[in-house]
């Protein structure tokens, strides 16, 4: 936090004021905790998109509440520009209802019901919605954050869309392609070994049964593959012994290599290919558009922050 300007508009006298105000900044910064705020709050915007977070005050006191997508909807609506978050009362009780860890006896550790819990930890415009039995809780815009991912042209957008989200219908192929690959690999992994009998054994007429030749050859052969040297003399029944190998192929690596860069591009990491290499081997990575991204991220956390101080 810079005060660089305020102290050159200030005069000596109102120095004081000056440190006051420092003072209650960074106390209401040690008190959200900004350097946590700081770290899970923008990788998390890019990871899922949109990220809420709403300042509770309470006798000076204050306490951040993160609320998960679902939990919190976004408003078709603004107030001096700021978006207006919702709070889905039905969504919050049932995920309340299934995170009452108990102790063995059945006692709870910390909450006996959802209801007590509302009223212990959650802002007052919740525990009122709550009381009043309304669907939604409207949050105070002035002390709700609002982060999204990507850019949304005139900011009208009510979420933002990750990054990963973009990238997951190449992800989806590359699954494929993995699939692909790992069932052919199971494939080539057997070994067929074919044993042909000569036809003679037939007779001339071709109806003669060969069971009992077929099955000596069979248990011979069988017999002699279990040992470490294999040494195997057929008898004149046999004409041939051969292996055969599985012609199922593996998915061409220029095309998985193709979706691997789609991917990454979406995501905001691009090449500079030297030569003819196009693989992050032998190309620089560059992190231009990523850090666009999160440049974009962070600002806007940047003016929630002013905002609240």
């Amino acid at each position: 936090v810079s005060y660089s300007k305020a102290s050159s508009e200030l005069g000596r006298n109102k120095n004081t004021k000056l440190k006051n105000a420092k003072t209650i900044v960074e106390d209401f910064l040690d008190q959200i905790n900004v350097k946590k705020l700081i770290r899970t709050s923008i990788p998390n915007t890019y990871n899922h998109g949109t990220y809420v977070f709403y300042v509770d005050t309470e006798n000076a006191n204050y306490s951040l509440h993160v609320f998960p997508l679902g939990v919190a909807q976004i408003a078709p609506y603004r107030i001096g520009g700021e978006p207006v978050v919702m709070i889905n009362m039905d969504e919050l009780k049932t995920r309340l209802e299934h995170n009452l860890p108990k102790r063995k006896g059945g006692k709870a550790y910390f909450f006996e019901k959802y209801e007590n819990e509302i009223k212990a930890a959650y802002p007052s415009s919740i525990v009122e919605a709550f009381r009043k039995k309304d669907k939604y809780a409207i949050l105070d815009h002035r002390k709700c954050g609002v982060m999204r991912a990507g850019e949304d042209g005139d900011g009208t957008a009510l979420y933002g869309i990750s990054q990963i989200l973009r990238a997951m219908s190449d992800i989806i192929v590359l699954e494929g392609f993995s699939d692909v690959d790992d069932a052919a690999s199971k494939v080539k992994a057997k070994n067929i070994l074919v044993q042909i009998l000569r036809k003679e054994l037939l007779g001339p007429t071709g109806e003669r049964k060969t069971f009992n030749e077929a099955a000596f050859a069979h248990s011979e052969l069988c017999r002699a593959v279990k040992n470490k040297i294999c040494v195997y003399t057929g008898t004149s029944a046999v004409e041939d012994v051969k292996w055969i190998e599985p012609k199922s192929s593996l998915v061409d690596v220029n095309n998985v290599t193709l979706y691997e860069n789609r991917v990454l591009s979406t995501l905001g990491v691009g090449f500079m290919a030297h030569g003819s290499g196009n693989t992050a081997v032998t190309s620089n990575i560059s992190l231009t558009q990523l850090l666009r991204q999160i440049n974009y991220i962070s600002e806007q956390l940047e003016h929630i922050l002013e905002k609240f101080v």
